[in-house]
Protein backbone atom coordinates (compact mmCIF):
# COMPACT_ATOMS: atom_id res chain seq x y z
CA UNK A 1 0.00 0.00 0.00
CA UNK A 2 1.37 3.42 -0.88
CA UNK A 3 0.91 6.63 1.09
CA UNK A 4 -2.00 7.95 -0.98
CA UNK A 5 -3.93 4.66 -0.66
CA UNK A 6 -3.20 4.59 3.07
CA UNK A 7 -4.59 8.12 3.47
CA UNK A 8 -7.77 7.15 1.61
CA UNK A 9 -8.22 4.01 3.71
CA UNK A 10 -7.51 5.91 6.94
CA UNK A 11 -10.40 8.28 6.25
CA UNK A 12 -12.72 5.48 5.14
CA UNK A 13 -11.92 3.38 8.22
CA UNK A 14 -13.57 5.94 10.51
CA UNK A 15 -17.06 4.95 11.59
CA UNK A 16 -18.73 8.38 11.74
CA UNK A 17 -18.65 11.57 9.72
CA UNK A 18 -17.28 13.41 12.76
CA UNK A 19 -14.43 10.90 13.09
CA UNK A 20 -13.69 11.27 9.37
CA UNK A 21 -13.59 15.06 9.71
CA UNK A 22 -11.24 14.78 12.70
CA UNK A 23 -9.02 12.39 10.74
CA UNK A 24 -9.05 14.77 7.78
CA UNK A 25 -7.91 17.61 10.04
CA UNK A 26 -5.00 15.51 11.30
CA UNK A 27 -4.04 14.38 7.81
CA UNK A 28 -4.06 17.97 6.55
CA UNK A 29 -1.76 19.00 9.42
CA UNK A 30 0.62 16.22 8.38
CA UNK A 31 0.47 17.35 4.74
CA UNK A 32 1.20 20.97 5.69
CA UNK A 33 4.06 19.80 7.92
CA UNK A 34 5.46 17.83 4.98
CA UNK A 35 5.25 20.99 2.87
CA UNK A 36 6.91 23.11 5.56
CA UNK A 37 9.85 20.74 6.09
CA UNK A 38 10.48 20.31 2.37
CA UNK A 39 8.88 16.87 1.91
CA UNK A 40 6.94 17.96 -1.14
CA UNK A 41 6.49 14.43 -2.44
CA UNK A 42 4.92 13.39 0.88
CA UNK A 43 2.55 16.36 0.74
CA UNK A 44 1.51 15.40 -2.79
CA UNK A 45 0.97 11.74 -1.83
CA UNK A 46 -1.36 12.87 0.95
CA UNK A 47 -3.25 15.24 -1.35
CA UNK A 48 -3.59 12.45 -3.93
CA UNK A 49 -5.05 10.16 -1.27
CA UNK A 50 -7.55 12.79 -0.25
CA UNK A 51 -8.57 13.34 -3.88
CA UNK A 52 -9.39 9.64 -4.36
CA UNK A 53 -12.74 8.80 -5.96
CA UNK A 54 -13.36 6.48 -3.02
CA UNK A 55 -13.86 9.60 -0.86
CA UNK A 56 -16.49 11.22 -3.13
CA UNK A 57 -19.38 10.57 -0.73
CA UNK A 58 -17.37 12.01 2.15
CA UNK A 59 -16.54 15.15 0.18
CA UNK A 60 -20.22 15.62 -0.71
CA UNK A 61 -21.13 15.36 2.98
CA UNK A 62 -18.78 18.21 3.93
CA UNK A 63 -18.97 20.30 0.75
CA UNK A 64 -20.06 23.41 2.70
CA UNK A 65 -16.93 23.45 4.86
CA UNK A 66 -13.89 25.42 3.69
CA UNK A 67 -10.62 23.51 3.54
CA UNK A 68 -7.94 26.17 2.98
CA UNK A 69 -5.04 23.78 3.66
CA UNK A 70 -6.21 21.32 1.02
CA UNK A 71 -6.97 24.11 -1.43
CA UNK A 72 -3.50 25.61 -0.88
CA UNK A 73 -1.65 22.32 -1.31
CA UNK A 74 -3.69 21.25 -4.33
CA UNK A 75 -2.90 24.50 -6.11
CA UNK A 76 0.65 25.05 -4.84
CA UNK A 77 2.08 21.69 -5.83
CA UNK A 78 1.33 22.36 -9.49
CA UNK A 79 2.22 26.04 -9.65
CA UNK A 80 4.98 28.60 -9.33
CA UNK A 81 4.45 28.44 -5.54
CA UNK A 82 6.08 25.02 -5.58
CA UNK A 83 9.08 26.46 -7.42
CA UNK A 84 9.41 29.23 -4.81
CA UNK A 85 9.12 26.79 -1.91
CA UNK A 86 11.65 24.49 -3.59
CA UNK A 87 14.06 27.43 -3.92
CA UNK A 88 13.63 28.31 -0.23
CA UNK A 89 14.24 24.69 0.80
CA UNK A 90 17.33 24.42 -1.40
CA UNK A 91 18.73 27.57 0.24
CA UNK A 92 18.57 25.96 3.70
CA UNK A 93 21.50 23.54 4.14
CA UNK A 94 19.75 21.82 7.05
CA UNK A 95 16.63 21.05 4.99
CA UNK A 96 16.38 17.41 3.93
CA UNK A 97 14.51 18.15 0.73
CA UNK A 98 12.27 15.53 -0.86
CA UNK A 99 11.03 17.04 -4.13
CA UNK A 100 7.66 16.35 -5.69
CA UNK A 101 8.71 13.92 -8.38
CA UNK A 102 5.61 14.60 -10.45
CA UNK A 103 6.87 18.13 -11.12
CA UNK A 104 10.26 16.70 -12.04
CA UNK A 105 8.72 14.13 -14.38
CA UNK A 106 6.46 16.80 -15.90
CA UNK A 107 9.59 18.84 -16.60
CA UNK A 108 11.29 15.80 -18.17
CA UNK A 109 8.29 15.29 -20.48
CA UNK A 110 8.05 18.96 -21.41
CA UNK A 111 8.58 20.25 -24.92
CA UNK A 112 11.84 21.83 -23.74
CA UNK A 113 13.44 18.37 -23.59
CA UNK A 114 11.75 16.77 -26.60
CA UNK A 115 14.89 17.04 -28.75
CA UNK A 116 16.93 15.38 -26.01
CA UNK A 117 14.57 12.39 -25.71
CA UNK A 118 14.52 11.92 -29.49
CA UNK A 119 18.32 11.99 -29.54
CA UNK A 120 18.65 9.09 -27.04
CA UNK A 121 15.53 7.07 -27.84
CA UNK A 122 17.55 4.13 -29.22
CA UNK A 123 20.16 4.16 -26.45
CA UNK A 124 19.83 1.87 -23.43
CA UNK A 125 19.69 3.56 -20.02
CA UNK A 126 21.47 1.08 -17.71
CA UNK A 127 21.48 3.42 -14.70
CA UNK A 128 17.73 3.88 -14.94
CA UNK A 129 17.21 0.14 -15.40
CA UNK A 130 19.45 -0.59 -12.39
CA UNK A 131 17.61 1.86 -10.13
CA UNK A 132 14.21 0.58 -11.20
CA UNK A 133 15.19 -2.97 -10.28
CA UNK A 134 17.35 -2.20 -7.23
CA UNK A 135 14.83 -0.16 -5.26
CA UNK A 136 12.64 -3.23 -4.80
CA UNK A 137 15.38 -5.81 -4.27
CA UNK A 138 17.99 -7.04 -1.82
CA UNK A 139 20.41 -4.51 -3.32
CA UNK A 140 18.34 -1.76 -1.70
CA UNK A 141 18.67 -3.50 1.68
CA UNK A 142 22.46 -3.69 1.28
CA UNK A 143 22.70 -0.02 0.23
CA UNK A 144 20.47 0.98 3.15
CA UNK A 145 22.74 -0.93 5.54
CA UNK A 146 25.83 0.82 4.16
CA UNK A 147 24.18 4.24 4.49
CA UNK A 148 23.03 3.54 8.04
CA UNK A 149 26.60 2.59 8.99
CA UNK A 150 27.86 6.05 7.97
CA UNK A 151 27.01 8.61 10.69
CA UNK A 152 27.61 11.50 8.28
CA UNK A 153 25.07 10.13 5.78
CA UNK A 154 21.77 12.01 5.87
CA UNK A 155 19.61 9.08 4.89
CA UNK A 156 16.24 9.56 3.22
CA UNK A 157 14.79 6.07 2.71
CA UNK A 158 12.68 4.88 -0.18
CA UNK A 159 9.27 4.65 1.46
CA UNK A 160 7.92 2.16 -1.06
CA UNK A 161 10.29 -0.44 0.38
CA UNK A 162 9.28 0.50 3.93
CA UNK A 163 5.59 0.15 3.16
CA UNK A 164 6.25 -3.21 1.46
CA UNK A 165 7.93 -4.37 4.70
CA UNK A 166 4.91 -3.31 6.76
CA UNK A 167 2.66 -5.60 4.71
Amino acid sequence: MNVSAWVTELVLAQSSIEDRKATLACILRVALTCWNIGNFNGAMEIVAGLKSNKLKAFWFSISDEPLPALDFLSAALLSAEYERALGRALAMPECRLIPFFGAFLRELRSNKLKAFWFSISDEPLPALDFLSAALLSAEYERALGRALAMPECRLIPFFGAFLRELR
